[in-house]
């Protein structure tokens, strides 16, 4: 990382010369809280009566739980709870990468999501709002057969 240099103005005043480390610096901070989204301990969410259902929690920059397993076949209702006073989303995509579903999720509010688990595999969610994502509002969700 390049250190600001010193610049000599003619009032015998000195300031920082601008530098191109800061979007370096940005990344980086971005890259390290990243680093801190991990996986939560697992829950398996278990179908009932034709479906299965689970509760999560939206906060500042995280989903709690964040590491779900269910079954292939199984129709999950996510309730999300957004907890905090910022707007979030919920975008889940299938294995393939392509997405199923993406909600906003507003302050305060509640918000239910149901999508089929046709295929085992990983389907992924994240907040797609700004920088959420990449400072660890994501989470996985496991199918297995």
């Amino acid at each position: 990382m390049q250190l600001p240099r010193i610049v000599q103005t003619g009032g015998g005043s000195r300031r920082r010369a601008p530098t191109k480390a800061l979007p370096g610096l940005i990344v980086l901070l971005a890259l390290a809280a990243a680093a801190c989204a991990h996986r939560q301990p697992l829950v398996v969410v278990q179908a009932r009566e034709g479906g299965a259902a689970v509760d999560i929690k939206a906060s500042d920059y995280k989903f709690t739980p964040n590491n779900l397993e269910a079954h292939v076949g199984d129709r999950l209702e996510f309730r999300i709870e957004n907890v905090s006073a910022t707007n979030h989303n919920f975008t889940i995509k299938n294995p393939a990468g392509e997405t199923l579903r993406s909600i906003a999720l507003p302050a305060h509010l509640t918000v239910t999501v149901t999508v089929d688990l046709p295929v085992e595999g990983t389907y992924p969610f994240h907040c797609d709002v700004g920088l959420h994502a990449e400072l660890g509002m994501k989470g996985w969700l496991k199918v297995t057969k």
